[in-house]
């Protein structure tokens, strides 16, 4: 037995199996600690951004066989205008409940960009206001790869836009993007030409400074206890 749909038929089914799968894969996608995209499945993970977003089979940071992301944009005030990666669908959710405060990232310039790029996060809130770095990574245009830590503390970001508080921002994240700013923190980046290469992006926890102050001492009430 054969179905035959007519065309507003088969969209409407498309459209829905779409909305179900984009469902079923955001309720599994919420941010977790120690998260990473690595990019080692040959697609770009569902970043976008930029002019063009593609998948680079090797040249990481690994070297042969470690693949990045790579985003290039195109300048000038149409669309692809900006240098910037960003990601709602597995970036989403409270990071203030799954424990994150800091993003790490491995950049790359390829040496062609002709400046060193400041590069910043930028947090989405639920009602699409935008946080972003208070203080830059300063990324050299060197084609080589460089560690980046960005922390996500109260005093680490800037509201640009909109009216999320940062504790509203940060328990209800949107959308979360990597981009080239310049100073001062601005709420669309800066409009360039250019290229960037990004891998092992990886949702990070760093301990408290109570918790830091109890490490340090573990070792002097050891022997202390040891002693008693």
């Amino acid at each position: 037995m054969s179905l035959k749909m007519g065309w507003f038929g088969r969209a409407s089914c498309a459209a829905g199996m779409t909305m179900l799968a984009l469902a079923v894969g955001t309720a599994r996608a919420a941010v977790a600690l120690h998260q990473t995209d690595n990019f080692q499945d040959g697609t770009v993970m569902n970043w976008g951004g930029g002019d063009v977003v593609s998948n680079v089979s090797t040249g990481g940071p690994s070297g042969a066989g470690d693949g990045y992301l790579q985003i290039v944009s195109k300048g000038g005030f149409s669309a692809g205008s900006k240098l910037a990666a960003d990601n709602s669908v597995q970036w989403f959710g409270n990071y203030q409940a799954a424990g994150v405060n800091e993003l790490t990232v491995d950049l790359l310039s390829p040496a062609s960009n002709g400046i060193n790029l400041p590069i910043r996060v930028v947090i989405f809130g639920p009602t699409g206001g935008r946080l972003t770095s208070t203080t830059p990574f300063l990324l050299p245009d060197d084609g080589a790869w460089h560690h980046a830590v960005f922390p996500i503390g109260p005093s680490d970001l800037v509201n640009v836009s909109g009216t999320d508080t940062y504790s509203s921002a940060i328990a209800g994240v949107s959308n979360l993007m990597l981009r080239y700013d310049d100073s001062p923190p601005s709420p669309g980046g800066t409009t360039f030409a250019g290229t960037l290469g990004l891998d092992n992006i990886t949702a990070a926890s760093v301990p408290e400074p109570s918790t830091l102050g109890l490490l340090a001492a573990l070792p002097l009430l050891l022997r202390r206890a040891r002693r008693a």
